[in-house]
């Protein structure tokens, strides 16, 4: 914090002009981030026009987003966030950040404590669960056949993606097919069912 004004007029100088470190306010608008010890604010985007809105950004304003960075510094390694909502950047859509650390000594250090005396940042990628199965499924005739990502890492099942209305506690449950899928610490399962027109 005692550095925060000093970081934002760098920024501004830089050709940054409106920058400061920001945080969503409750109506999930960006607001002046509230002050504490540190801040994890987004400096850099790419690409930058689509994202602009998200400059300043402090993820250590948020909890799951937090929790993402400070995994990801401790563990050495890119992990997946639980899922997480933005809604200037996704319409509210589910979304997830993949989050990769940087160390000022290059190399990753051996020990969480090493991590942790040269945890420098890190690089994050927003991502809408919803554009990535898009792309994902791009050309390929689904012909009657709905997929169903939730995650089931937490006490509570969070739905990220359905393509239909739902599984149909029927008959048709014997033509599911479940998949457990490892991400990045996360546990996701994908489902596969007939829509009900197919069954």
């Amino acid at each position: 914090d005692a550095g925060r004004e000093e970081f934002e007029e760098a920024a501004r100088r830089e050709g940054l002009r409106s920058f400061e470190i920001k945080e969503l306010d409750p109506d999930g608008l960006m607001t002046p981030a509230d002050r504490r010890n540190e801040y994890f604010p987004a400096r850099q985007l790419e690409p930058r026009k689509a994202s602009e809105a998200l400059l300043g950004f402090d993820l250590g304003s948020e909890a799951v987003s937090l929790e993402a960075l400070n995994r990801a510094r401790d563990r050495g390694k890119p992990v997946t966030s639980a899922p997480i909502r933005f809604s200037l950047e996704n319409g509210g859509q589910a979304g997830i950040l993949i989050v990769a650390p940087a160390y000022g000594a290059g190399a990753t250090p051996v020990t969480v404590e090493q991590r942790r005396r040269d945890f420098m940042g890190v690089a994050a990628w927003l991502l809408s669960v919803d554009d990535i199965m898009e792309n994902a499924l791009k050309g390929i005739l689904k012909d009657g056949i709905e997929i169903r990502i939730e995650d089931k890492s937490e006490p509570s099942d969070v739905l990220l993606y359905d393509s239909g209305a739902g599984p149909a506690r029927s008959a048709a449950v014997v033509m599911q097919q479940e998949i457990a899928q490892q991400l990045g610490a996360r546990n996701w399962m994908l489902t596969f069912y007939p829509s009900r027109q197919y069954a």
